[in-house]
């Protein structure tokens, strides 16, 4: 493992090792591993239980299962990952791994309209730390919520509803797979494309848009966008 400067993926009879280099965040390792397992999709197309275990880089409890989270929220995947039972891999003292707990939603630390007070635990949405970049795509079964900006070219889906808590400069697509009131916000938004459910807008351009946060929604088929 000495020398390991970037993210690697071996597979063994009880599921997948991720070995992390140091120094990498886990916003990183997301992202890595996104793009891992799209070149690799049809690996991860059977429905059933992949048991991973991360080596190399300590990683605490919390972040492994907000790893383990964000895997479980990729849409193109049918496979569902657990963490493998192994103490060794977390920090600290005086943490016991049960063998059989099942790894937990991302925590939610901001107060949203409809995301956070009308689903369950387990539909919490997820929360990506940075910026989508150009050609990027981020797609997600549930609700989630982007801490940075998404670049012209590239696109969010979610099968539920978007929040940007940056500028929203690329593509949003909403409402993918939930029969309801979905919504895209942005604090400044300036989108090369708007689409929730089977509505959809292009070429859009917003007075205000670069200094005050907007809400879109799908109006009886028509992509309706307002000031918050």
């Amino acid at each position: 493992m000495d020398g390991m400067d970037r993210l690697s993926i071996k597979a063994d009879r009880s599921g997948i090792v991720v070995y992390v280099p140091a120094a990498m965040s886990v916003n990183d390792i997301c992202c890595d591993l996104y793009c891992r397992i799209l070149d690799n999709i049809s690996a991860f197309q059977k429905k059933g239980t992949v048991c991973i275990s991360f080596r190399g880089c300590t990683l605490e409890r919390g972040d492994t299962e907000e790893i383990i989270s964000f895997l479980n929220s990729i849409d193109k995947i049918h496979v569902r990952f657990a963490a493998k039972p192994d103490i060794d891999q977390y920090t600290g003292s005086g943490v016991r791994d049960d063998g059989d707990r099942e790894p937990q939603q991302a925590k939610v630390s901001m107060a949203l309209p409809d995301m956070t007070k009308t689903h369950s635990d387990n539909e919490r949405p997820y929360i990506f730390r940075g910026d989508i970049g150009r050609k990027q795509t981020l797609e997600i079964r549930g609700n989630v919520i982007i801490l940075g900006d998404v670049a012209r070219d590239a696109r969010v889906v979610s099968g539920k509803n978007i929040v940007v808590v940056g500028e929203l400069a690329g593509a949003a697509i909403a409402g993918k797979l939930a029969a309801g009131n979905n919504f895209i916000i942005a604090m400044r938004m300036c989108p090369q494309l708007l689409q929730i459910g089977k509505a959809k807008s292009t070429g859009i351009r917003l007075p205000g848009a670069k200094r005050m946060p907007m809400i879109a929604t799908n109006d009886e088929g028509i992509i309706n966008i307002t000031y918050i």
